[in-house]
């Protein structure tokens, strides 16, 4: 063992007492007092193991390079304090256990009574009903005997009844019906008619739209040929004028030429020579009007 691992030394001493002590110890977890003094025991076993733990924390920050050797040497001393606090720490799981296991036991007993009270409670109100029904059937069965009985007496009333209704039914059916084909056919009568009228004034109120139509065509076909006669009036009275125009316009011209002309011969020469143009007798030459 190094020098520097000698820290652990001083716990040696008081590790062997308290290994010698607790080799004496036997708590009885089952009492108060024992369990308290098996708690006790075990958090001053805690307090040795908790000082060798800081022990070697100090040591291992201190001496890093140590750092392995620190933790073999305290988990020796740890796992020997460890051997010695597990029997008492497993009476105390063990305590622990078997009263979380009683607890569960009771709560199971305790649901089970329920249930076969619960159970009883049922039966019982099961076993009421049946007897109950049983009355029931049998008061039932008396009362359905009386009710059919009287059932079968009103049943051949009412045959008799319906027999008898029935046969006033179909008499007033009968009558019914004769009296709904009168008003049938007096109602198909007064259709008839008023269809009939209807069409009347129907073929009336066509005839009237043909001939107020034919009117209104004939109207506008007379309109149109006063249109076209004015429109062929006027159309020829165009011409009339463009052609006086014309003539006026030729004779201007032919007149012009006349006075030309007469300068150089007489002037009926030049009526005559500018008629022998007009009517083309001298080839070539034509006026330009």
């Amino acid at each position: 063992m190094t020098m520097e691992l000698t820290v652990f030394e001083q716990f040696e001493a008081d590790l062997v007492c308290l290994e010698e002590a607790n080799a004496n110890m036997d708590f009885d977890v089952e009492t108060a007092d024992g369990e308290a003094e098996c708690r006790d025991w075990h958090k001053k076993l805690r307090k040795g193991w908790n000082a060798v733990e800081k022990i070697r924390k100090d040591s291992k920050a201190e001496y890093l390079r140590l750092g392995r050797e620190v933790d073999a040497e305290a988990k020796k001393y740890q796992s020997r304090v460890d051997a010695m606090a597990k029997p008492h720490k497993d009476k105390l799981d063990a305590k622990e256990a078997r009263i979380r296991a009683e607890l569960e036991a009771k709560i199971a007993a305790e649901e089970l009574a329920k249930e076969i009270e619960q159970a009883e409670r049922e039966a019982y109100i099961e076993n009421t009903e049946i007897e109950h029904a049983k009355r029931e059937a049998e008061i039932k069965a008396k009362e359905d005997a009386i009710r059919q009985e009287q059932e079968r007496v009103e049943l051949e009333k009412r045959i008799e009844e319906e027999k008898r209704q029935a046969a006033e039914q179909a008499k007033r059916k009968a009558e019914q019906d004769a009296k709904e084909a009168a008003e049938l056919a007096e109602r198909e009568k007064e259709e008839a008619l008023r269809r009939a009228e209807e069409e009347k004034e129907r073929a009336v109120a066509e005839a009237e739209r043909k001939a107020r139509e034919e009117s209104e065509r004939k109207e506008l076909e007379e309109k149109e040929r006063i249109a076209a006669e004015k429109a062929e009036q006027e159309r020829l009275a165009e011409i009339e004028r463009k052609r006086k125009a014309d003539k006026e316009h030729r004779k201007g011209i032919e007149q012009e030429i006349i006075d030309s002309i007469a300068n150089i011969v007489s002037y009926n020469e030049a009526v005559d020579i500018i008629e022998a143009i007009s009517n083309g007798q001298i080839p070539n030459v034509t006026i330009n009007y």
